[in-house]
């Protein structure tokens, strides 16, 4: 709308400068007539030079703000994209971590039925259920190293955006988690040197 003004001031002096410098051209004035018809020219071409510079610069302006409602929406987009990125990682932590769980659950049932025919002095699956532990607590330790990632990199997300998104809520610790730490305890007394990691586990 601006623009239009504008260009609607700009035509009107114009059009004031043409028509004086027509009416000087087309009658015989005298030279101090004349020269106050010039000044009344030179007034409207400053006044027309005034009104092309102010365009520019609101040309400029609207440019400025074009690019600002550009980026605006940019960042929008980004935005979003980040939200379902952050989101999709943490349902795939907490599926994960349920998954976890569940192994952990087997595991534990596994040690509670060994030690049972361990007490009943019935061995003959004790090599098997070893082996199916064992699988088990690889498995387990492999996830919560994939959970590890993942909430590392939401944790990554959310710093690194934190002036715009809302702070997520943490995500919880899965029982696998904190396995490192207890590598190094002693075994407990009665356990086989290759069932320490298992018992571990179940603490």
């Amino acid at each position: 709308i601006g623009g239009l003004e504008l260009d609607a001031k700009t035509k009107q002096a114009e059009a004031a400068a043409a028509e004086a410098m027509q009416q000087q051209q087309q009658h015989n004035m005298p030279p101090i007539v004349a020269n106050v018809d010039m000044g009344r020219i030179h007034e409207l071409e400053d006044e027309v030079d005034e009104l092309r510079e102010a365009k520019k610069e609101q040309l400029q302006e609207l440019r400025v703000l074009r690019r600002q409602v550009h980026d605006a929406d940019a960042s929008s987009d980004q935005l979003e994209r980040a939200q379902r990125e952050m989101l999709q990682a943490k349902e795939t932590s907490d599926r994960l971590a349920a998954q976890v769980q569940e192994l952990q659950q087997e595991v534990d049932d596994l040690l509670q039925y060994k030690n049972n025919a361990d007490s009943q002095g019935a061995d003959n699956n004790g090599v098997t259920e070893q082996d199916r532990i064992l699988d088990l607590q690889h498995e387990i330790v492999e996830r919560d190293r994939i959970i590890g990632e993942l909430k590392q990199n939401v944790m990554m997300s959310s710093t690194s955006r934190s002036s715009t998104l809302e702070p997520e809520e943490d995500i919880p610790a899965d029982e696998g988690s904190g396995m490192g730490e207890r590598e190094n305890q002693s075994p407990p007394s009665g356990v086989l040197p290759d069932e320490v990691e298992v018992e571990n586990l179940r603490e």
